[in-house]
């Protein structure tokens, strides 16, 4: 089994990582007049990281409460 401090240690990396999906850098390359599939580019970058975030943040939350 893995670790609980590793396990923190990951829960922690992805904060940071989902930080950085959302900070400006990562923005303005997503930040042109380009449609995928009708949609503007920047709405749908915004939506599918902010779509994974809530999945993986819950899967996360659920592995992290099991025991062992």
């Amino acid at each position: 089994m893995i670790s609980s401090d590793k396990k923190n240690k990951l829960a922690i990396f992805l904060g940071i990582l989902l930080f950085f999906l959302f900070s400006y850098p990562f923005l303005e390359i997503f930040n042109h007049n380009v449609l995928v599939a009708g949609i503007p580019l920047m709405p749908l970058y915004l939506f599918i990281v902010w779509l994974l975030a809530i999945l993986v943040l819950f899967i996360l939350g659920r592995w992290l409460r099991r025991p062992g």
